[in-house]
């Protein structure tokens, strides 16, 4: 199959098509899956072949069914499976070494006040970059780190920074260790529910006696410029949710210093999530300034209400009166411009919150007033030139793809 359905996007469940050619590694399979056929039936993304010696040619990506059949020589695993092979790949010495080095080599960085930066480019939801310094706000380095997932099994990170204690450390990072960056649905999961960058190295090419200081720093900050092979063994996770902190835009097209979040969440833990949020609010001692939470309650009887709640739900995604049509969460920041400090930890937080404890629909933008005039793109664009700014929605509700690979046997019922 050269086309498939993505489970959930923008545009709502299973109703936008993405080519298999699109999709340029298994990294950006997890980032755009899970995929579905017409029939809604899962389906897994096919990597480039290898050339065949008889005709020298390469088998383009493609999109194929399972769990029937063999997908590269094994068969297809489940979550709970998956999660066994990563124990067993983290006994290795191989995998123990990495994971310990690079945790000293970070704690080193942090020591001395150094930063880690990161940045790259992605054209398909801005015409900007991305960038950050993967040690913002990270005061200790630790391995290995448990982590509850909202699928209900425990994951174990390999290499977890942590931030300042609120009731407990904050996770503000994480990296993954792996054989290889192959398609699996445990770090899709994984993918979809965080609230902090992930970065995961292939350890496909290395073995123990290579594990050393400079490769620390070299696997670090490897991109395909600096890579001797043109080769990346490294790549990192933003959420969607982390784009608002992430991406440049330029000071003239925001034209403000602030920007704004529109989250939609259904009545049963709507008051939860308020409460929670100015509970962080507190602990990091941000005023009515630097974040605002603002409850919006629709009146039908008013037109204007209805108006405004229409255009606000445009923005959050096709979805939003499944989520709540009474009243949603309008909460206006202060941009994070140097990417730390209070402010920063708040808007991890919150995307986090979002992500993986609270099912919701979140909406973005970039400065204040902003009307969805172009219903049917995903993108905010300026009106003069259509530079691509960032994307209106920002939340991918982890409860479908759950209830999706579940039905599908793919993940075991709890």
């Amino acid at each position: 199959m050269k086309k498939a359905y993505k489970l959930f996007s923008w545009k709502g469940l299973y109703t936008e098509i993405i080519t298999a050619s699109d999709i340029k590694s298994q990294s950006d399979a997890r980032k755009n899956g899970p995929f579905v056929d017409e029939n809604r039936l899962p389906i897994t993304w096919v990597n480039w072949s290898k050339t065949k010696s008889s005709n020298n040619k390469k088998t383009p990506p493609y999109f194929r069914h399972y769990p029937k059949g063999q997908i590269s020589g094994q068969k297809y695993k489940s979550i709970e499976e998956e999660i066994k092979e990563k124990r067993h790949f983290s006994e290795s010495e191989v995998h123990r070494k990495a994971r310990e080095e690079i945790t000293i080599y970070l704690n080193k960085l942090i020591e001395s006040k150094q930063t880690l930066i990161w940045s790259f480019k992605d054209y398909s939801i801005s015409d900007f970059s991305l960038s950050g310094n993967l040690l913002s706000e990270v005061t200790k380095v630790v391995t290995p780190y448990k982590y509850t997932t909202p699928f209900g099994v425990e994951y174990e990170f390999d290499v977890a920074l942590l931030g300042k204690n609120l009731r407990e450390p904050l996770l503000l990072g994480a990296i993954e260790i792996e054989k290889s960056h192959r398609f699996g649905f445990l770090k899709l999961l994984i993918s979809k529910s965080l609230g902090f960058p992930l970065v995961t190295i292939n350890m496909e090419d290395y073995k123990t006696e290579d594990i050393t200081k400079e490769w620390c720093s070299k696997i670090l900050s490897e991109t395909t410029q600096n890579s001797e092979d043109g080769l990346r063994r490294n790549y990192i996770y933003i959420h969607n949710s982390l784009y608002p902190i992430y991406v440049n835009i330029p000071s003239e097209i925001r034209d403000d210093d602030k920007h704004q979040f529109i989250v939609f969440c259904k009545d049963e833990r709507f008051e939860s999530l308020v409460s929670t949020l100015k509970r962080y609010k507190k602990a990091l001692n941000l005023s009515e300034s630097d974040v605002t939470i603002q409850v919006v309650k629709v009146n039908i009887n008013e037109p204007s209400s209805l108006k405004m709640i229409s255009n606000e739900g445009s923005i959050a995604g096709r979805e939003w009166r499944q989520f709540n049509t009474n009243r949603y969460i309008r909460i206006v920041k202060k941009i994070p411009k140097d990417k730390k400090g209070n402010l920063y930890l708040f808007h991890l937080i919150m995307a986090r919150l979002n992500n993986a404890h609270y099912e919701t629909l979140v909406g973005y933008k970039y400065r204040q007033g902003l009307n969805n005039e172009e219903y049917d793109n995903p993108i905010w664009t300026t009106t003069s030139n259509k530079i691509q700014v960032i994307p209106k929605h920002l939340s991918e509700p982890i409860k479908f793809v759950i209830e999706h690979l579940r039905e599908h046997g793919l993940l075991d019922n709890k």
